[in-house]
């Protein structure tokens, strides 16, 4: 669409936010709607607008019908093998994958996203808003031991990218005959993003056993080097929107935390109203509690909320910890969304916010969303542009924004049918960068189609001598490293294998000791060095901070399942009795958090394998490598359900370990898909109900 064209929508777009009567604004200028593509404002106002109504109107929602960049994009989807769709925020990007499905009703579909974040949203529109176009499917969340499939039974996986690739387990698919890979625009080279290997090659594998697959991004304008893939997508790119996003720039004369926050509030405050849903965007999350202690919402009390929402403080008080910041906030009337929240905490706090009947407008959160989470936020307070800072006097740094990402949280503003406008406020330090939207559409190469070392070793073509060189020292095949080894990268490969020959000495030696002291030995000392050895920190001028680290994760392994509270008192003592190292409480309880439900499952997990690998392989002799699977990886296989799917299924949910063991002993839920779990909860929860956490509980509620 031409720029005027563009402007003129968008100012019919602010009209109709402004105007006092919205619908007889609308019904006035029907026509012009229709001829502006705005069909969905249009509706049945204007002939024109009522037959292109008629033919697009949703398999999925009845009552709406497709906008026309929507219905093309559909068409392209169905004329072709494959497609990438590029859009802004707004756009309605998933309700075309759900309208696809719910059209052409396709046996097999595979949904893959970046995050767990996602993945329940996806759920719950599966389950919830869309429930009726899809009863005939049954869903999953993982690809691990899911049992035989039925090739008649429709089917929707709904999992991550590290999922699909874990174990390769892709290998469950003979075919799939839809797949949709979300945020595709992390498949990009140029990407900073540790996984963006893993997700390049969940494309490669599963793009083969595809007969039909959509990518979707927002602000792509092209992709290079399509001729080098397998199977060539269409591309399809619209700058359409059916909200305006206004960016609004703060000017602060100080570039500081303290200026920051002072000019946040002012303007939530001031500029704002507060029936307003309102999402402030900080570049770290410890930047949150810094805000929240010191900035309380106007006449919020928070004792005259509802009972589930007191209940849930009650509970977040007592299980995790009374000045938890979360909590905190909270009683100052602010929500919090950090991707250290345990899942059903995450999700309770989105549902606070976009429920229309809550009394919290406000959410405090972190580059998680721009991971792709919606929410119904009409406003977005910026107050750094970046992902990451540090206002440290020796270490003074900033991940700052590139236009793309500061386009794609802006463009989180607004939602079509819920706000016209969307408005960001921009609070732009000295330093700071000016945004223009041209720049933020950007073309991007898949990693998949360079001549990376990365690549090469996945596709067993490298003829890199180092790589090479490594082979030889470890005496193993290309397909024995890849088996261990998985999709983590040369470098640090590397880099963990010179670690691991500097302190192989004192691993082993560490280890010779705990298998002395049987039950009085202490892993503490084991997972030090592994730590050590994984951030390859070779003397001893990070020793506390290590050792700090290692209680955490020592606990968080611990058979008997510590609560985080548990775990927080425990470090609390290490802390007390450690006169060099300094932790405040609110650090305490994010690190324990983090550590366990992200760190210690994923790349700890990960790293301490391939350092078992090395041992297998070199020193095979002292039986070390048998000691770590046995004490580290088969102790987090057990405590994160690694091998058991449907306890696995429940955890990323949001159910609560001791809730998981409790669910498991009062029903059979063994090898069941999501749906087949959704149905034995519902069925049975009248016994579980009153045993359960407030989380498990709300959880469980929410799905069935």
């Amino acid at each position: 669409m031409p720029k005027a064209l563009i402007e003129l929508r968008e100012k019919t777009i602010k009209a109709i936010n402004e105007s006092s009567d919205k619908q007889a604004f609308i019904y006035k200028n029907a026509e012009l709607l229709y001829n502006l593509d705005l069909t969905m404002y249009s509706k049945n106002y204007c002939l024109n607008s009522l037959f292109f109504n008629a033919i697009t109107i949703s398999k999925v929602l009845p009552n709406i019908s497709l906008h026309p960049d929507q219905w093309k994009a559909l068409q392209l989807l169905e004329q072709n093998d494959g497609l990438i769709l590029s859009a802004p925020t707004s756009f309605g990007k998933t309700f075309v994958v759900f309208e696809y499905i719910a059209r052409f009703k396709p046996t097999t579909v595979v949904l893959v996203v970046p995050t767990l974040a996602l993945v329940d949203e996806y759920k719950q529109k599966l389950f919830k808003e869309y429930n009726h176009a899809f009863r005939d499917y049954k869903i999953f969340i993982t690809l691990d031991k899911i049992g035989e499939l039925d090739e008649n039974q429709k089917k929707i996986f709904v999992v991550t990218h590290d999922k699909v690739v874990d174990h390769n387990s892709f290998e469950v698919f003979d075919n799939i005959d839809f797949l949709v890979i979300d945020e595709v625009y992390k498949l990009d080279t140029r990407s900073s993003d540790d996984r963006k290997l893993v997700l390049n090659f969940a494309y490669f594998h599963l793009v083969k056993k595809s007969k039909k697959h959509l990518l979707l991004a927002p602000f792509i304008s092209d992709i290079q080097n399509k001729d080098k893939l397998d199977k060539k997508p269409v591309f399809f790119q619209t700058n359409f929107s059916p909200v305006v996003n206004e960016v609004k720039v703060k000017e602060i004369a100080t570039d500081n935390e303290e200026a920051r926050f002072i000019e946040a509030n002012r303007i939530i405050n001031e500029e704002i109203k507060p029936s307003e849903k309102t999402l402030i965007y900080f570049s770290n999350a410890t930047d949150i509690p810094k805000f929240s202690k010191n900035f309380s919402r106007a006449n919020f009390v928070w004792e005259e909320c509802d009972e589930a929402i007191l209940s849930f403080i009650e509970w977040a008080s007592t299980e995790i910890h009374p000045q938890w910041y979360l909590v905190d906030a909270m009683k100052r009337g602010y929500l919090i969304h950090s991707g250290e929240l345990p899942l059903g905490i995450r999700n309770i706090q989105i549902d606070l916010f976009n429920s229309l009947d809550s009394d919290y407008n406000i959410i405090l959160g972190t580059s998680t969303l721009l991971e792709g989470v919606n929410t119904s936020t009409q406003n977005i307070v910026i107050t750094k542009p970046s992902k990451s800072h540090s206002y440290s006097k020796n270490n003074y740094f900033s991940n700052d924004f590139e236009a793309f990402d500061f386009f794609n949280l802006v463009g989180r503003s607004g939602r079509m049918f819920k706000h016209f406008l969307g408005t960001a406020y921009y609070i732009k330090g000295p330093n700071d960068k000016i945004y223009n939207k041209e720049e933020a559409i950007k073309t991007i190469e898949f990693e998949v189609t360079s001549n990376s070392v990365d690549v090469q070793i996945q596709l067993k073509e490298c003829t890199d001598e180092e790589y090479l060189e490594l082979l030889n020292t470890l005496d193993c095949t290309e397909d024995e490293y890849l088996d261990k080894v998985g999709y983590t990268g040369f470098k640090k490969i590397q880099q963990l294998f010179k670690s691991y020959s500097i302190l192989k000495g004192e691993l082993n030696s560490r280890i010779d000791t705990y298998k002395i002291l049987g039950e009085k030995g202490s892993l503490v000392p084991i997972i030090y060095t592994l730590l050590k050895i994984i951030n390859a920190k070779l003397d001893t001028k990070f020793d506390n901070y290590i050792n700090y680290r290692a209680t955490i994760i020592r606990n968080c392994i611990n058979r008997r399942r510590l609560s985080i509270k548990e775990n927080i008192e425990d470090v609390q003592l290490f802390i007390s009795n450690n006169n060099y190292f300094k932790r405040s409480l609110d650090q305490i309880i994010s690190d324990v958090i983090k550590v366990k439900n992200s760190y210690v499952e994923y790349d700890f997990f990960k790293f301490v394998k391939i350092i078992s690998f090395f041992i297998e392989k070199l020193d095979s002799n002292t039986g070390n490598h048998q000691f770590l699977e046995d004490e580290i990886i088969n102790r987090i296989n057990y405590i994160y359900y690694k091998d058991n799917p449907s306890k696995r299924a429940l955890k990323e949910l949001g159910i609560f370990d001791k809730d998981i063991e409790f669910i498991s002993q009062k029903i059979q839920i063994n090898n069941l898909s999501l749906s087949d779990l959704q149905f034995a909860l519902k069925i049975n929860f009248d016994i579980l109900k009153d045993n359960l956490s407030f989380v498990s509980n709300y959880i469980i509620r929410r799905m069935i």
